[in-house]
């Protein structure tokens, strides 16, 4: 079995829309008069040329790696897998991310395939809390690791590093929750976290009361991180 890529396509439409307050129209509300929202804007489409050699396709040979059983990826969201040889499009992506007020700054990423769409991204996080710290809170990527925070199109390779794919799921950990953040005062980067998430991720966690975990409420999930 051979595997490479021969085309990964990333279409990025970067453009900014203004959409500020005409100071003539809010004369005697200097706040009002102040206020401007500039978000930025992205499309990213990624497109990538598949070939597979063996008889029953990779996912078939995954199926029988001890751990990856049912590995049905195309059955929800917009998948990694469901490879078909040939052009494949795993989604597109619509990025939007604007600065609330000098203090906050929100953004929402979208992933859109050729079957549905679903919410990536929704986060906004502090940017200007003193002695380093960031606080952010919404549906968001884990920090947990190198390749988890990352995009499916900023990969160096197609499919999810097997290890990830193992533990936490094709998509990674992405789950509803909040993070703080230090990045500590030193010559040398050094950035240490923790999160708190809901627990949705079932690959990981059995939290619905069917299995050897008993059922319980939210948030489930705790992870910390130093780098």
């Amino acid at each position: 079995m051979y595997r490479f890529k021969f085309i990964r396509l990333m279409l990025l439409v970067l453009f900014t829309v203004s959409l500020g307050v005409n100071p003539g129209l809010a004369a005697g509300n200097q706040a009002l008069g102040s206020q401007q929202l500039n978000p930025d804007v992205s499309a990213i489409v990624d497109m990538f040329y598949h070939k597979d050699d063996a008889k029953d396709g990779f996912n078939e040979i995954k199926e029988n790696i001890a751990g990856f059983g049912h590995t049905h990826d195309d059955d929800h969201g917009h998948d990694h897998g469901g490879l078909s040889n040939g052009f494949n499009m795993r989604h597109a992506e619509l990025y939007f991310s604007a600065d609330v007020d000098p203090y906050f700054k929100g953004t929402v990423i979208a992933g859109i395939d050729l079957e549905s769409a679903e919410l990536e991204v929704a986060e906004i996080e502090t940017t200007q809390l003193p002695w380093g710290l960031k606080i952010k809170g919404g549906k968001f990527y884990s920090d947990f690791g190198r390749i988890n925070p990352q995009h499916s199109h900023s990969w160096d390779f197609t499919d999810q590093v097997l290890i990830y794919d193992l533990l936490l799921g094709s998509h990674g950990l992405n789950e509803k929750g909040a993070q703080l953040s230090w990045l500590a005062p030193t010559p040398f980067y050094l950035l240490a976290g923790v999160e708190k998430f809901q627990g949705s991720n079932e690959k990981m966690f059995v939290y619905h009361g069917d299995g050897p975990l008993p059922k319980h409420d939210g948030p489930r999930v705790t992870t910390g991180w130093l780098k």
